[in-house]
């Protein structure tokens, strides 16, 4: 996050299905293998996910069916994880690619 708060940007956050379906493709283009950040946290609130941007909750979700979990109670970041389809919670610590949005 630090790396886009630099340039004046922010982690990804998605308006609607069309530009997460951008993203996918990019992601498989570049073959990336693991997942990329989202931009929205529930770090103040369990369960309560927001956007990092202006703290406001989310207008368009697509959490994979079995998430957000909070597995291990560790988990408070959202993520699109290759392996799955729809976003995931992750642990914010793990190595995900990321992309900046203005």
């Amino acid at each position: 996050m630090i790396s886009c708060i630099s340039i004046g940007a922010g982690l990804l956050e998605f308006q609607n299905k069309i530009e997460e379906t951008w993203v996918d493709l990019q992601i498989k283009h570049r073959g990336y293998t693991k997942g990329v950040w989202l931009g929205y946290s529930d770090i103040q609130k369990e369960g309560r996910y927001v956007s990092m941007s202006n703290a406001e909750e989310l207008g368009y979700n697509n959490w994979h069916k079995t998430e957000p979990n909070n597995a291990g109670g560790i988990e408070h970041c959202a993520a699109i994880h290759v392996q799955y389809v729809g976003w995931v919670d992750f642990h914010c610590t793990a190595k995900f690619n990321f992309v900046c949005k203005k």
